[in-house]
């Protein structure tokens, strides 16, 4: 059952976690001005029947069986969406979202970082990858926004000449030199803060 709540600056929150549900039903997405879905600890498969929500902010699809991204077209306030320990294997379906700050992807089957670059992200700030099975760090030359990357437990073996264009238009390089041995993976985290830059890293 759905639990509906009027939040104190009349926004409107509709949350279905745990429900062990297979697929997001109509009555959830009635309501145009719902701001925030969270859908967390189901059984979904697909992201579907979210056209129209103009108002929707955030939406949270943790922990279901979602294998691709797509279907939020008809959300183009979306700021923060959460995919957290799915099925999903490539990067793409996100085109149009011009306002989204946050995705977080970890915990996914994401083999490559592709297809953010045409997809019009510009307020992109926050990416998050762990967990997945990137092998190389790329794409993210159409992200001019972004100023936090998590990379942790993926399939790293180098880290080459990163450069990422800043708020400031100003470039970053990041280069370092891994000693590792050869079937050993790296953790690697680089957080971006506009002329700063933290990288840590671990084996």
């Amino acid at each position: 059952m759905a639990d509906i709540v009027r939040a104190e600056v009349d926004e409107l929150v509709v949350d279905v976690s745990g429900d062990g549900v297979d697929s997001i039903e109509d009555d959830w997405v009635a309501r145009k001005d719902v701001v925030e879905l969270c859908l967390m600890f189901n059984r979904i498969r697909r992201i579907e029947k979210l056209d129209g929500l103009t108002a929707l902010r955030k939406l949270s699809l943790r922990a279901n069986r979602i294998t691709e991204m797509g279907g939020l077209s008809g959300c183009p306030q979306l700021q923060e969406l959460e995919l957290y320990e799915n099925q999903i294997e490539r990067l793409a379906g996100l085109e149009g979202l011009a306002s989204l700050t946050v995705l977080d992807v970890s915990y996914n089957k994401i083999r490559r970082i592709e297809g953010l670059e045409l997809s019009g992200l510009a307020s992109l700030q926050k990416l998050y990858l762990a967990q997945n099975e990137i092998g190389e760090i790329e794409g993210l030359a159409g992200l001019p926004a972004l100023r936090l990357l998590e990379l942790g437990s993926n399939k790293l073996r180098r880290v080459p000449d990163l450069k990422v264009r800043l708020r400031v238009n100003r470039f970053v390089s990041i280069y370092m030199a891994i000693y590792m041995c050869m079937h050993a993976y790296m953790s690697l985290y680089v957080c971006m803060y506009d002329r700063y830059v933290f990288m840590y890293s671990y084996i």
